[in-house]
């Protein structure tokens, strides 16, 4: 049976598995699936966008098979896409997998993602256009390590949280500072304390920092074994733009550079290793924030008891 206090909630219980890049998440979900009855719904930004498979280490068609996955591949490259239109997908898979008799189970390290499913996110206020064309244009001339650098200035707080290439939201966020003189973190923190949408049963899974590192390393030149590279080649010829959002995510804006500026080999490679590391610490960063009970990810035996005490599965 499902807690009183929990059945109360309309969003119900959501299990959530959570963990930085290459912490297991995915190996984890497919073993509880021959456990318990669940369904995967991704959050992750990068997966969304058609073609981009390597690079964000999307389940492969063989671990669909196995586990039913969802909100892959649902837009094209250049196409317009956010959390919030994830967050009403993810909604619709929720439920859909609920009518079904099953177990939705949330996967992935995108945190705006689940902050837009669990609380739905702040408005932004209006700005107007010619403050963000002028952003835009500046980013174009002095590049995004100075829009960045600025950002760092006026809300350290989230510029803390964006990487130096994240020009949509590092734009956005200057645009609300400059048109209204207010920290769009502060805006997001006032908004976090809305009530929850769902009851997140949050379980994460990382390794030493050590290990995680190690990792990571290892993944990265696995992916390029794959055909990172060659990938990245196919989604220009057929028209991806080298500025689209997918394009920024770490692997595939290095191995753009290397293509359209040059630079060896063992430069991209670290280039890519040392990008992963830094994005995983800012991934444990923002779980801090989360009331996350973290577990081994070879105990699948505890995290599906775990999610059956909760849910009531049988």
């Amino acid at each position: 049976m499902v807690p009183e206090e929990l059945s109360a909630v309309p969003g119900g219980p959501l299990p959530i598995i959570v963990g930085p890049t290459a912490s297991g998440k995915t190996a984890l979900a497919l073993a509880l699936a021959e456990r318990i009855p669940v369904e995967v719904v991704s959050c992750d930004s990068v997966q969304v966008y058609r073609g981009f498979d390597i690079g964000s280490s999307k389940a492969t068609q063989e671990e669909r098979s196995r586990v039913p996955h969802h909100l892959l591949d649902l837009v094209d490259a250049n196409e317009a896409f956010n959390a919030g239109m994830w967050a009403r997908a993810a909604d619709g898979a929720i439920g859909a997998i609920r009518a079904a008799g099953r177990i939705p189970l949330v996967v992935g390290g995108s945190g705006l993602y689940l902050r837009a499913l669990l609380h739905g996110l702040a408005e932004a206020p209006d700005v107007p256009v010619e403050v963000r064309d002028a952003l835009e244009l500046r980013w174009g001339k002095e590049g995004g390590a100075a829009l960045h650098a600025e950002l760092l200035e006026v809300d350290p707080a989230l510029g803390s949280r964006l990487p130096p290439g994240d020009r949509q939201r590092i734009v956005r966020a200057l645009a609300v500072f400059h048109a209204t003189g207010k920290r769009l973190s502060a805006l997001q923190e006032e908004h976090r304390f809305q009530e929850e949408r769902y009851v997140p049963v949050t379980l994460g899974v990382t390794h030493a920092r050590e290990v995680l590192n190690t990792r990571i390393n290892g993944r990265v030149l696995a992916m390029l074994d794959q055909g990172l590279v060659q990938e990245v080649e196919s989604l220009l010829a057929a028209g991806a733009s080298p500025d689209s959002r997918p394009m920024q995510a770490t692997g595939y804006r290095q191995i753009v550079e290397m293509l359209t500026r040059g630079g060896s080999a063992d430069d991209v490679i670290e280039g890519i290793q040392q990008s992963h590391r830094r994005y995983a610490k800012r991934q444990m960063t923002w779980f801090r924030s989360l009331e996350v009970a973290w577990m081994d990810s070879g105990d699948v035996a505890g995290v599906a008891a775990r999610v059956e005490a909760v849910l009531g599965a049988d």
